[in-house]
């Protein structure tokens, strides 16, 4: 899409902006992520995310890794100096390139992107690329276990199928997807003010 439709990608982005940006103070406060100093959203776009967890966690650095015309259409959106502190944007393809160095890797609205494989792949990379200690949160709507909805995740649900290779899971999906790829201590919580919408969380040992 980025190389097809630089225009199109642009407002694309901008409105995944605006969305992140309600749900990404509540993602950052769900879990006490103060035990990771260095954190590296994948697929992070504008940044959204990054802001939230390095406002939540001054101590922190945040890294966006995503593609490079997101980057380039990212650093038009971003907040004030201020906010901008902490946070830096590196350009690269997760499916191909190395994963910069990190504590904690997030993947907010990602992995309901692609088909099993595709993520099995991902998760097998985060999995090699942290150690012993360090953690994946994924930040996903969740389907109810037996799939009839909530009505919104089953109309994404149909969207991510229809438009890409993606689907919306359960939380017993997400957990056997981790825990398949070597991952321990899953949670998995509810965002504050956003029902629909969960943050999980599980560790390599």
């Amino acid at each position: 899409m980025y190389e097809s439709n630089k225009e199109y990608s642009a407002i694309f982005l901008k409105g995944m902006h605006q969305l992140s940006s309600i749900t990404s103070p509540g993602v950052a406060k769900t879990f006490d992520l103060s035990p990771f100093c260095e954190i590296c959203d994948l697929g992070g776009g504008s940044g959204a995310l990054a802001y939230a967890l390095a406002s939540e966690y001054p101590d922190a650095t945040v890294t966006v890794f995503d593609l490079a015309p997101a980057v380039v259409e990212a650093k038009k959106i971003t907040p004030d100096e201020n906010e901008r502190k902490n946070v830096k944007f590196v350009a690269g393809d997760f499916f191909q390139d190395e994963f910069p160095p990190a504590k904690l890797y997030t993947f907010a609205r990602i992995i309901h992107n692609w088909g099993l494989e595709k993520v099995h792949n991902l998760l097998k990379k985060t999995f090699r690329s942290l150690k012993s200690g360090g953690a994946v949160l994924i930040a996903e709507l969740l389907l109810n276990e037996n799939k009839t909805g909530p009505l919104e995740t089953v109309f994404l649900d149909i969207n991510m199928m229809v438009e890409a290779s993606g689907r919306e899971r359960t939380e017993t999906e997400y957990r056997l997807l981790l825990e398949q790829n070597g991952f321990v201590d899953f949670e998995c919580k509810s965002v504050e003010g956003h029902g629909g919408f969960h943050t999980m969380i599980a560790k390599k040992p």
